[in-house]
């Protein structure tokens, strides 16, 4: 049996639902693996936005008819199913020919940095120009404010709740190849054991 031959849409129409249903989803997942002994059910975000970090308004539930067809089933008895800004569509569909094929992992968002820290950094540029015997002032000081949030990479993280919550930054990775494997119970590539999902 093909392992990524079928696919369920999930339209989140509010930005503010996409958390809530990343975390049911989530949930499931970790059900899924619990009943199957294996998670193949990868998710393809095709409004990825790379710039970013933001995965879009449209989930792709990415696997093999059948297991879909249990995702299904778990999803319907989920509170997706009542969320009015969430539509599932109704059909199990299947995959294209001719797609692009990527990987979507995890990553610590190591390149955030909160307002404290970045505080921080200021008032170490500033006493270390000052041990240099340079008086910094308040406008030198904001340029190199200005010029460290400028080489960040603008990451958008979502927060799982659960018995731990999560902070959960997703990168893409374009692949020629398809590979075929494991996903994590966030339905994410694993960085020791890449595989992909069509992106079409």
């Amino acid at each position: 049996m093909k392992e990524q031959s079928h696919y369920i849409e999930i339209l989140i129409l509010v930005k503010d639902d996409i958390e809530l249903v990343y975390t049911i989803l989530h949930g499931i997942f970790h059900r899924h693996k619990e009943e199957s002994g294996s998670q193949k059910i990868g998710i393809s975000f095709p409004y990825y936005e790379n710039d970013k970090g933001f995965v879009g308004h449209v989930f792709r539930l990415i696997g093999n008819e059948t297991d879909l067809n249990k995702i299904k089933g778990m999803i319907s008895n989920s509170s997706i199913k009542t969320m009015n800004n969430v539509k599932v569509k109704d059909n199990i569909v299947t995959i294209p020919d001719a797609v692009e094929h990527v990987s979507f992992y995890r990553y610590r968002a190591d390149n955030y940095i909160s307002k404290n820290k970045l505080k921080k950094q200021a008032e170490y540029i500033y006493n270390k120009a000052k041990e240099d015997g340079k008086e910094m002032t308040s406008a030198e000081l904001i340029s190199v404010v200005d010029e460290i949030k400028s080489n960040l990479i603008k990451t958008h993280n979502l927060k799982i709740h659960g018995d731990k919550n999560y902070y959960l930054a997703v990168r893409q990775q374009k692949d020629v190849n398809q590979k075929v494997g494991e996903f994590s119970v966030f339905g994410l590539s694993k960085k020791h054991e890449p595989v992909t999902v069509p992106l079409f």
